[in-house]
This record gives structure tokens, sequence and C-alpha cells, in this order.
């Protein structure tokens, strides 16, 4: 048997569909977009967020004279490869080369650097970050293309042995690519050793 109740249910389930709906709608403004779009959408943000901390003015000590110059070693990791980096300023900016093989692909990257140092109470112990892009190279035929383009962060900490001409570092490089496979490249951390010329 119908009671009022039931009907005053019955009514109230029928005007909240509508205003369900129109907030499963609304709530996420990113659910119109494809997958790959809602990655690029939340990398480029990203990107935003480290260009701004890049780019903000901060107080850093002066770089060391032992650690001006050029470095070289081996960068071991997922991607394995060299690396080359020259500094070019008195507070800790670098240039860095990397290039690396994994699996089958052949990737080149450039990085422009900050490196903040005594920033730790420890002699020798810093931390840097930065960004800058890479070129992946495909065997011909692989099914992902002859070339991948995209950009590049990194953020890590370098330990500089005293009165010893090596650095040991350990680094997290995040990659995204723009051309050839689209995506986010997130497992791309790397422990470097090298020499200080």
């Amino acid at each position: 048997m119908l009671t009022p109740q039931h009907l005053y249910s019955g009514l109230a389930l029928r005007k909240a569909a509508p205003l369900r709906a129109s907030l499963h709608r609304t709530r996420f403004p990113f659910a119109r977009f494809a997958p790959t779009s809602r990655t690029f959408l939340l990398a480029a943000l990203c990107a935003v967020c480290a260009l701004t901390a890049t780019f903000t003015p901060t107080s850093a000590a002066a770089q060391p004279d032992a650690l001006k110059g050029l470095h070289a070693g081996l960068r071991l990791g997922p991607a394995t490869g060299l690396t080359v980096r020259k500094s070019v300023g008195t507070d800790g900016e670098w240039l860095e080369a990397i290039a690396t093989v994994r699996a089958e692909a052949l990737t080149f990257t450039g990085l422009y650097e900050f490196h903040r140092y005594n920033s730790f109470n420890f002699q020798g112990l810093s931390w840097f970050y930065g960004g800058g892009g890479h070129a992946t190279l495909f065997p011909v035929g692989h099914e992902d293309g002859p070339i991948a383009i995209g950009l590049d962060g990194i953020v890590g900490l370098e330990y500089a042995i005293p009165d010893v001409p090596l650095s040991v570092s350990l680094d997290w490089k995040p990659a995204f690519n723009i051309l050839g496979p689209v995506g986010l490249v997130g497992d791309e951390g790397a422990l470097s050793v090298r020499y200080h010329f």
C-alpha cells in the first residue's frame, strides 16, 4: 500500500536525479578530455609549477671553486650511459648533456641545472634541480616510430668527495614525450659518478 511517505520519497528521488547528473557532468571538468589529453594537461601544469620555482629568485651559497669546470662520468639506472656537464655561472648553474641506452632506444638529453650548495650541515652535500629536453631514436621499423621528442625535469642530491676529484649523485629525471609515443616517462632515476677535470 502506498503511503504519503512513499510518494514523497519517489518525488524527491525524481527531482534529485537531474541534479546528480548535472553534478556528475560538472564536478570533474577534465573528464571531457581523452586520457592522453588529461595526462598532457597534468604534465603542463607540473611544468608551469617547475618553471615558476626555477626562475623565482633565491638566495644561494656561492659555488665552491673546486666544483667548477668540466665533470664527466657514468649514469646508471633504467637508462644507462654517459653524462658530461659544464659549470656556466658562479651561483651553481650547470649545463648537462646525457646520452643513454634503454632497451633498443638511444636518448640524448640536454639540461640546464641549478645546484644549491651548503643547504645541508654536511660538507660536500648539495641538491639540484633543472629542466631541458630530449630526443630518442628508435631502430628502423620500431612500433614507436623513428623518433620521440619531449621535455625533461630533474631533481636530485649530490655528494662531492672532499679532497678527491669525484662526485656521486642520485636523481629523478621525469620526461614527457610531445612527439612520437606521447606520454609521461616517470621511472628514470639514476646514480651518477663523475670525475672532475
